[in-house]
């Protein structure tokens, strides 16, 4: 299987860990089902999801953006989902959906009693957080209207675009093209 932003030559692409966590903890716009099912490119619907926490953050808006990112804060908690079931190709295509706004880190995700390692998607230092605070239901009636077609545009570039190019202008692009639409 050909992985193209795996087999991308740009400094962020994904290099899976060994071993690989089938996690992954998601914070954000990627807990609404439907935006994931865009990235992934496949019905969510049968993916073991349930509700988790990390430690040691605060969920901020990202600076300019709809979406939010990790900002580390002691004795934070920060609420979200823990997928598992994910496989290599997944991985690719969040990967590709984060940019190189993002990486995955490894860390350990709250669920109940249980401590399980999970793959964070962890801002590179290109996002800057804001002092607001984001929260998902609003996200979802204020912004995922217009930022849902945006993501399907992006990922429409998934194996043809090199995730080394989907830089700043491309994104903002790509956002004004499925805001016309």
């Amino acid at each position: 299987m050909i992985l193209p932003c795996l087999l991308d030559q740009c400094p962020t692409r994904f290099v899976a860990p060994a071993p690989l966590p089938a996690r992954l903890f998601v914070f954000g716009s990627l807990m609404d089902a439907d935006l994931l099912g865009v990235v992934l490119g496949r019905d969510v619907s049968a993916l073991p999801m349930r509700f988790a926490h990390i430690r040691g953050f605060r969920r901020r808006r990202a600076l300019g953006e709809s979406y939010p990112v990790l900002q580390p804060t002691p004795n934070g908690i920060v609420e979200g989902m823990l997928i598992e079931g994910l496989d290599l190709h997944d991985l690719d295509r969040l990967q590709y959906y984060e940019t190189a706004d993002y990486r995955l880190e490894c860390f350990d995700a709250l669920c109940g009693d249980e401590r399980l390692p999970a793959h964070v998607f962890v801002s590179t230092g290109r996002l800057e957080a804001s002092d607001e605070g984001w929260d998902l239901g609003a996200w979802q009636v204020l912004e995922k209207p217009g930022f849902l077609p945006a993501a399907i545009a992006l990922m429409a570039h998934y194996g043809r675009t090199p995730l080394s190019l989907i830089d700043d202008a491309l994104w903002a692009g790509i956002k004004e093209e499925a805001a016309a639409a």
